[in-house]
């Protein structure tokens, strides 16, 4: 098995400087002066100080210099980066290669108190060692931070031997997506798209091998342009330390997949409700305050209030095994004051392997006095079951599922008139419905 990684030249940093040993001094002042109160070896400065774990407690100001020497695996352009709470330059060789010193900007790292990120080249030798020298100030009290990357431009085109690879293998799996660089707590991503050339790599694997694999680690929709065009897309979301053995065990068949997303996933920023709107009250916000104007059209209810295609759908989710649904039944085709309904329906695995799936009930009020949404999810249920089995699932509804809160009378209201329920595998995957008559005299609050 053969990996490439693939950097876009002039990209913000992607990897965290893991391959030199460093020693840390840190000094009481902001200006590097005066004498050590500490020293520490680093091999990864990747920091974040909350309080209390910064060099000198409680968020106080201080400043540091990290020394030591890289000896270049590779020769090439060897690309540096610097994001940080504050100030901070590096030097190769004595040679001033990054600097976020003089003039740093304000950026939206470390929860909106960082700089900007910063980057620079310099074309080194393999094997020929360099010094390298960090230099760091923070000058406020309060939160901290300071990151350093480095990764090494490769020559060529990466993406075209990338695509060359694949061709000449029996399957590809393209690992993309983003990590705490891009999206994290105390900040909003400035779009969808993937950072760097990451959908031109996934289209250009895909278009020479029509066995690959996708997998994307990523904590939130990203814009997927290639979906359409992957053999197979896996969501890892981010699974920690084990998330590599998972991956594998999906991408082998080892284990179903059995997650369904909790959300919708957009074919682009425009078609999310804060931004379709059009307002900047509601997205990014004015002087400080957001407005919020979706109502309760909010997210896979918007899309299907505006009939808008979808990525993926709210509840998607494939499994190996196939499976057959029997009709919905429910317990009464008139639904008395205050009264529960029971909804059954068969699920049977018609696949050879054991599998998944998730029973989704969705409940839509065909004539409301007010604005609902077309639907909206009421109970679901998971089931694992072995090749042939079947499973019939029952689901409770209960009054407040019918319901819709008045403002006006500050309570939840069930009005009288005719609900269609609708059972599927996702929002947009309907199996089965069945309709229920809720009598006038069930109106009343909940």
């Amino acid at each position: 098995m053969r990996a490439i990684r693939v950097h876009e030249p002039g990209d913000p940093d992607v990897m965290v400087l893991e391959d030199v040993e460093l020693e840390m001094e840190t000094f009481p002042t902001t200006d590097l002066s005066g004498t050590s109160i500490s020293e520490r070896r680093v091999r990864r400065p990747d920091f974040t100080w909350l309080g209390d774990d910064s060099p000198l407690g409680s968020g106080r100001p201080f400043s540091a210099r990290l020394r030591g020497t890289l000896v270049p695996a590779a020769a090439g352009v060897h690309r540096f980066s610097l994001t940080c709470v504050g100030r901070a330059r590096l030097l190769v060789d004595g040679k001033l290669v990054v600097d976020g010193w003089s003039d740093p900007k304000p950026g939206d790292s470390y929860f909106g108190f960082g700089s900007a990120e910063v980057t620079g080249g310099i074309a080194l030798e393999a094997g020929r060692a360099v010094e390298l020298v960090i230099e760091h100030a923070k000058e406020r009290p309060g939160v901290g931070g300071l990151r350093v990357g480095h990764h090494v431009e490769p020559a060529g085109d990466a993406v075209a031997a990338a695509a060359a690879l694949a061709r000449s293998a029996d399957a590809a799996v393209v690992v993309i997506g983003l990590d705490a660089e891009w999206e994290s707590e105390g900040g909003d991503r400035a779009s969808l798209a993937l950072p760097g050339r990451q959908d031109a790599l996934v289209a250009a694997v895909c278009a020479a091998q029509p066995r690959t694999a996708v997998v994307v680690n990523a904590g939130a929709p990203v814009e997927m342009p290639w979906a359409d065009a992957a053999p197979a897309l896996v969501w890892a979301w981010y699974g920690g330390q084990e998330a590599g053995n998972a991956v594998a065990d999906v991408l082998l068949g080892a284990a179903d997949p059995s997650g369904r997303l909790p959300t919708t996933f957009p074919r682009r920023l425009q078609d999310v409700a804060c931004h379709a709107l059009g307002d900047a009250r509601v997205y990014p916000g004015r002087d400080g305050q957001v407005f919020y104007a979706e109502g309760v059209f909010s997210g896979y209810r918007h899309f299907d209030a505006n009939g808008i295609a979808p990525r993926f759908a709210f509840g998607h989710g494939l499994a190996y095994a196939r499976f057959e649904w029997g009709p919905l039944a429910v317990s009464s085709g008139h639904a008395a004051p205050g009264e529960p309904l029971e909804v059954r329906i068969e699920v049977r695995n018609a696949s050879g392997r054991a599998g998944t799936e998730v029973v989704q009930l969705y409940v839509a009020d065909l004539a409301a006095s007010v604005p609902r949404p077309p639907q909206q999810l009421a109970a679901f249920a998971k089931l694992a079951l072995a090749p042939g089995a079947s499973e019939t699932v029952v689901l409770r509804l209960e009054p407040r599922a019918f319901a819709f809160f008045d403002a006006g009378r500050n309570a939840w209201v069930v009005e009288p008139g005719v609900f269609e329920l609708r059972a599927g595998r996702s929002s947009r995957a309907i199996r089965s419905t069945a309709r229920v008559v809720l009598s006038p005299s069930a109106r009343g609050s909940c």
